[in-house]
């Protein structure tokens, strides 16, 4: 846990009867959490733009904490949890404990878990920890058993209020498909910090289809988003010094679906409008922009390319004076796709600006080599790249649905528009 601040316990305080001077033996027992088999965070090194921020991947980082903060915070709660020591409190359950070290241990994890619905998730689905605190409520000392029984209480309660979809979202070790739905990434910038997102996606069953009948797509996680989400938070964190800057306008995404990248760019400061056509992922990005408390610097947009040239919607764009779009995964059928795309261009930006596209080379209905050559047609400068989707984004997102997928990574620079081309 990065960037925490130790109380002030000066002589000590009584946390649940237990006097405690310091956090120390508390922290000697944490390790990293045993539940390999389970994807809880996706952290990404994020490299240049000339490396359209390519890095190191970890899966569920975790650092033994420093020291530990107590009152524990509901912001606090959250970020321990996210890092992974909830999990680890709960595998400490396991060991054999001095009473005290065992009674400040439950003790602070009920005060986490009523502060955290997710802590509880996590209880519930990922580990044993509810399972050793039953074993607690019917084994241990007579303090450990009531404090056991407080804890499994308050999981309860908090898991109540989860729909079921919440609740259990997550279960699977990988996120391919559409067994998961919730997400968490975070995009570790050199001497910058952390920009943390976490997301909620939607299950297959509840919109199965579109508005114009095929199956809908952007209710999950994609490697596409991913890569687009860390080309963009290194873009952003270059400012004005690279060769593709993105200006100090706000920030258009298309096909947005649940907002990965426009989320990365609103946390590190960029105001951001994610679009899509679909009413039930416009609500899915509402949801997103909540759950990430970034109401200030993100909008939702509903956008159907084909109507871009509608006087009110092309006015409703100009007016916006965007100064970059971006998109991931957006040619499926071929050229047309493609046309339609980069039409949306001369829309959104009329006073110029720069394009970032990001789409799949295979397993698609259509070649989507097409969408460089219509940039191109356009008399755009175009600059692209291929890079294979190996490692842990191949085998969490890609799968064996997807095997041995690559992207194209386009960028393009679009010129002012010309009085002919307003009309």
């Amino acid at each position: 846990v990065e960037a925490t601040r130790s109380p002030q316990l000066g002589g000590g305080v009584q946390i649940r009867g237990v006097m405690v001077s310091d956090f120390s033996q508390l922290l000697q027992v944490l390790k990293a959490p045993t539940r390999a088999n389970h994807v809880r965070v996706l952290e990404f090194e994020v490299g240049t733009p000339a490396q359209c921020g390519a890095g190191k991947i970890s899966v569920n980082p975790w650092s033994r904490p420093s020291d530990l903060t107590w009152p524990v915070t509901a912001a606090y709660a959250e970020e321990i949890t996210s890092c992974g020591l909830t999990l680890s409190l709960a595998d400490a359950l396991e060991n054999c404990l001095p009473l005290a070290l065992q009674r400040l241990l439950l003790s602070y994890l009920i005060a986490i878990c009523k502060e955290s619905p997710m802590a509880c998730q996590q209880l519930f689905i990922y580990s044993r920890g509810l399972a050793t605190v039953a074993s607690l409520e019917a084994a241990a000392s007579k303090e450990a058993r009531a404090l056991a029984a407080e804890l499994a209480k308050v999981c309860r309660q908090q898991l109540s209020s989860l729909d079921e979809q919440r609740r259990t979202s997550g279960s699977e070790s990988s996120w391919v498909g559409w067994s998961t739905s919730s997400y968490e990434l975070w995009f570790r910038l050199p001497e910058k910090g952390v920009a943390k997102v976490r997301l909620q996606g939607m299950q297959m069953m509840k919109s199965a289809f579109d508005i114009g009948g095929s199956h809908l797509t952007g209710g999950r996680l994609w490697a596409g988003s991913v890569l687009l989400a860390r080309w963009l938070v290194s873009l952003v964190a270059s400012g004005a010094s690279g060769r593709w800057p993105l200006g100090d306008g706000p920030i258009l995404e298309l096909g947005a679906g649940i907002g990965l990248a426009g989320l990365a760019a609103a946390r590190l400061g960029r105001r951001v409008v994610m679009s899509d056509r679909e009413p039930v992922l416009l609500d899915a990005l509402q949801e997103n922009i909540r759950l990430n408390g970034l109401e200030e610097q993100c909008r939702t947009l509903p956008l159907d390319w084909a109507a871009v040239g509608r006087p009110g919607l092309s006015a409703k764009l100009r007016r916006q004076k965007f100064s970059a779009v971006v998109g991931a995964d957006l040619i499926y059928e071929g050229r047309s796709d493609a046309e339609l795309a980069v039409g949306v261009l001369r829309h959104a930006l009329p006073f110029g600006g720069v394009a970032f596209f990001v789409n799949a080379i295979r397993h698609r209905k259509a070649a989507t080599s097409c969408l460089g050559d219509v940039l191109r047609e356009a008399l755009y400068e175009v600059q692209e790249a291929t890079s294979s989707c190996a490692g842990v984004l191949q085998e969490l997102l890609c799968g064996e649905h997807e095997p041995d997928q690559e992207y194209y990574f386009y960028a393009a620079r679009v010129p002012p528009s010309t009085a002919d081309d307003q009309l």
